[in-house]
């Protein structure tokens, strides 16, 4: 059994998302791609005001495991899949605006960030927070950061909303490295 107590109470759950960022960008939503070892869910329970929490990885071990953890909890759905195309899919059921953590990504292949904003950008809501993380990775050697830009990411964010400020994050694997689109 996990204790939320300290993780919740300013203690670390996970290398990046933690409870004060999702404080400050409030929703009653929350999607994220890569579930991996569940941190991100366990810091979306930690906030408690989400009513639906959305969570999608590709390796089943990470899938299952989380699906095992979070048994019985009626806010949290797990997708076993592609985030490119899962993520479309539940924004399909989704009807208001959401936090949307975007942290899928496996280190020979090429990042399906490109394609999730994409799907974010079909969806009729406009002003979904959008929360990247790893930019500190952006433009690196490996497989699935060559072909990512900082400049190439906010062209496809302003294209979903002109009105999104963008701002930056430190996490604990560096400064700024967490990429964040609001219109608030």
């Amino acid at each position: 059994m996990i204790n939320l107590a300290t993780p919740c109470t300013g203690g670390r759950i996970g290398a990046s998302l933690q409870p004060y960022l999702l404080r400050k960008h409030p929703a009653k939503v929350f999607i994220e791609t890569g579930t991996q070892w569940s941190g991100g869910i366990l810091t979306a329970l930690c906030v408690g005001f989400y009513r639906e929490i959305h969570s999608i990885d590709t390796d089943y071990k990470h899938y299952y495991m989380a699906k095992e953890l979070f048994a019985g909890n009626p806010l949290i759905h797990l997708s076993l899949g592609d985030s490119a195309i899962d993520l479309g899919n539940i924004l399909k059921t989704i009807n208001e605006p959401a936090l949307i953590w975007l942290d899928a990504h496996a280190d020979n292949e090429p990042t399906p960030l490109y394609a999730e904003l994409e799907a974010i950008s079909q969806h009729s809501i406009r002003n979904h927070v959008i929360m990247i993380d790893d930019r500190r990775m952006w433009g690196c050697d490996w497989a699935c950061w060559t072909d990512v830009t900082e400049e190439k990411i906010v062209g496809m964010v302003k294209t979903i909303n002109p009105a999104y400020k963008i701002s930056w994050a430190d996490s604990w694997n560096g400064p700024k490295d967490i990429f964040i689109a609001d219109i608030r």
